[in-house]
C-alpha cells in the first residue's frame, strides 16, 4: 500500500486536476523564469506549553497533518535547478537531480540524519560536488508550491511522483495524523529523543500561500533564534585556558552572553568574531533578553 493510500478518503479532487491548474500557475517553469528569491510559505510558531492549554486549537488537530520539522538545509527544485530558500543555487551532482520532475516545483529540506547539520552545511557549500559526500544526502520532500490544491491532496501527489522516481535520495517527508495532544505530545517526545527539533503542523485543506500562514504551525519545546558573535569570555576551573562563554547580539541589537551548548572542541578553538550562531532558549527576562540560552551551532550554510 503506497502512502498516498492512507490519506483521507473523503478527498475529492483528482491528482489530474491539480496537475492541470498547475500549467497556469506562476511557479510553471514553462511559463516563468526562475525568480532570484522564491516566494516560499513560512510558518507560525507556538510553544507546547501555551498550546497544551488552548483547548479550541487542540479541538483542530485532526484537520493537520504532523511531520518532524527536520535539522537540514531548506531546498527548492524549480524543475529545472536546486536553489536555497534565499535563491542561490545549489551544487547538487547532476545525478542527484536528475530524476527530479522537469514540470514542477518541489520544496523539502536536504537532510542527512540527526545531528548532522554541520556535515551537511560542508556537503552542501562545496562549489564542486563531491560525489561520495552527496551519496550521504536525501532530499526529504514536504509540499510542492505549484500546485493549486489543498494540502492533503499535494501531499498526494508528491507521493506518486517520489514513488514513480523510487530513488533512495529523494524521499516524501513522513506525515502523521494526530488527532489529540497526548498523540502529539507522544510523538514530540519521540522525535525529540531521537534528536529531532520540533514538529511542524500543515492544515490538509489549505491553499500554498506565499510568506507567513497560520495553516503551517511550528511547534518546538524550546525557541531559537539567531546572532552574531562579538567578543568572548574567558574560562574557569576546568575551563581555565579556554573560552567560558561568547558575547553575541540580536539582529534587535540586544547583547547578552551564551556559556553553555559548548563541545570541548569549541572552547578549544571557538567560532571567529562576525561568525553567525544558532542558540536555544526559553522565553525572555523583562529586558528582552533570552533566558537560558545555549549554544546549538554556527549558522554558515547558503541559507544565512
Amino acid at each position: 500500500m503506497s502512502r498516498s493510500q492512507l490519506l483521507p478518503a473523503n478527498i475529492k479532487l483528482s491528482v489530474l486536476s491539480a496537475l492541470i491548474a498547475f500549467a497556469t500557475s506562476p511557479f510553471n517553469p514553462a511559463i516563468a523564469s526562475t525568480p532570484i528569491k522564491p516566494s516560499l510559505m513560512h510558518a507560525s510558531s507556538i510553544d507546547i506549553d501555551k498550546m497544551r492549554h488552548d483547548e479550541e486549537f487542540i479541538e483542530t488537530l485532526g484537520e493537520y497533518f504532523a511531520s518532524e520539522k527536520l535539522d537540514g538545509i531548506r531546498a527548492i527544485w524549480t524543475g529545472r535547478e536546486l536553489i536555497t530558500r534565499q535563491g542561490n543555487p545549489i551544487n547538487a551532482p547532476a545525478w542527484f537531480v536528475a530524476p527530479l520532475p522537469k514540470d514542477m516545483w518541489l520544496e523539502g529540506e536536504l537532510w542527512i540524519a540527526h545531528q548532522q547539520f554541520q556535515q551537511l552545511s560542508s556537503i552542501v557549500r562545496q562549489k564542486q560536488p563531491c560525489n561520495k559526500e552527496w551519496q550521504k544526502v536525501r532530499l526529504m520532500v514536504f509540499d510542492a508550491p505549484s500546485l493549486k490544491s489543498p494540502f492533503a491532496l499535494r501531499l498526494q501527489a508528491i507521493d506518486e511522483i517520489i514513488e514513480s522516481i523510487d530513488m533512495q535520495h529523494i524521499q516524501i517527508a513522513p506525515q502523521y495524523e494526530v488527532s489529540h495532544y497526548t498523540e502529539l505530545e507522544s510523538l514530540l517526545d519521540n522525535l525529540e529523543s531521537q534528536g529531532g527539533e520540533g514538529i511542524m503542523l500543515h492544515h490538509k485543506d489549505s491553499l500554498y500561500h506565499p510568506g507567513k500562514s497560520q495553516a503551517l504551525i511550528k511547534i518546538k519545546p524550546y525557541q531559537d533564534a539567531e546572532a552574531v558573535i562579538v567578543g568572548y569570555e574567558p574560562g574557569k576551573g576546568k575551563y581555565s585556558g579556554q573560552m567560558g562563554a561568547i558575547w553575541v547580539v540580536t539582529p534587535d541589537n540586544k547583547r547578552f552572553k551564551i556559556g553553555s551548548g559548548f563541545s570541548d572542541q569549541d572552547r578549544q578553538s571557538p567560532p571567529a568574531l562576525g561568525t553567525i550562531v544558532q542558540y536555544r532558549f526559553n522565553g525572555y527576562t523583562d529586558n528582552g533578553i533570552p533566558r537560558f540560552a545555549r549554544f546549538l551551532r554556527e549558522r554558515s550554510s547558503p541559507e544565512v
